[in-house]
C-alpha cells in the first residue's frame, strides 16, 4: 500500500520535521545497550551536519526523531550530496533520502552480523511529516517524550533511557538543540513541569 503524501513530505531547509520508521514484522531494533548507542552515534554521523535535533525516542521496536533542517549554508555537503544539489528536480530532499538510506543500511548491516539476521531489518519507506505551526512544534516533544508511556514501556516514562527528554533532566545537551529548548520553554523546570501536564492527549495528532 502506497504511503500517504503526508507522511512523505519533502525534506526543506529551515524546516521542522517529525521522522520515524519501525522493524518489519515488529521485530527487534534493538537488543542491547549498544545497539542503541550505535544507532545514535549513526544518526548523528549522516545527518547531524544538516539537522538540529529538538528531541527523539528509540524503542525496542521504531523510533522517531524531531528535528529543523539547518540553512544551506549551515549545512555540510560531501561531494555526492553537491551532485544531487545541482539537478534542481532533487535538490536537498534528495540529500536526505540518501543520508537516510545509508544510514537505514549502514546499521542494518552491523545489526544482522552481531545477531545472524537473515531479514530485512527496518520497513522499506520510512516516514516524514512536516511540521507547520509552533504548536505542533510543542506538542510533537510531548508526544515523543511520552512514547514509552504510550506503548506501556514503562510507567517512569520520565527516566527512560533512551529519549531526549532523560538526556535533558540530565544535563546531557550533546546532539540537542539546547538553546532552542531553553528559549522556546523558558527553563528546564518549566519544561519539565509543562510535559508533566501534557501526557497521552496529542497522540491521535502524531500517530
Amino acid at each position: 500500500m502506497p504511503i500517504n503524501k503526508t507522511y512523505k513530505a519533502p525534506f526543506e531547509h529551515e524546516v521542522s520535521f517529525h521522522v520515524y520508521n519501525k522493524s518489519v514484522y515488529g521485530q527487534q531494533l534493538f537488543y542491547e545497550d549498544e545497539n542503541y548507542r550505535y544507532f545514535l552515534t549513526l544518526f548523528y554521523k549522516y545527518l547531524g551536519n544538516l539537522v538540529d535535533v529538538r528531541s527523539w525516542v528509540l524503542m525496542p521496536n521504531h523510533f522517531h526523531f524531531h528535528f529543523r533542517v539547518k540553512s544551506y549554508e549551515k549545512c555540510v555537503f560531501d561531494e555526492k550530496d553537491l551532485v544531487l544539489l545541482g539537478q534542481k528536480e532533487k535538490g536537498i530532499n534528495a540529500v536526505f533520502v540518501r543520508r537516510f538510506k545509508n544510514f537505514f543500511i549502514s546499521y542494518s548491516k552491523a545489526l544482522k552480523k552481531r545477531f545472524s539476521i537473515k531479514t530485512n531489518v527496518f520497513a522499506q519507506k520510512f516516514k516524514h511529516k512536516k511540521i507547520f505551526t509552533d504548536e505542533q512544534e510543542t506538542n510533537l516533544m510531548y508526544y515523543i517524550h511520552h512514547n514509552p508511556l504510550h506503548h506501556k514501556l514503562t510507567d517512569d516514562w520520565e527516566h527512560y533511557k533512551w529519549s531526549s527528554y532523560k538526556r535533558i533532566l540530565d544535563n546531557s545537551f550533546e546532539g540537542l538543540d539546547i538553546d532552542f529548548i531553553l528559549d522556546w520553554f523558558g527553563s528546564i523546570d518549566i519544561f519539565r513541569k509543562s510535559h508533566l501536564l501534557n501526557s497521552e492527549k496529542y497522540f491521535e495528532e502524531f500517530d
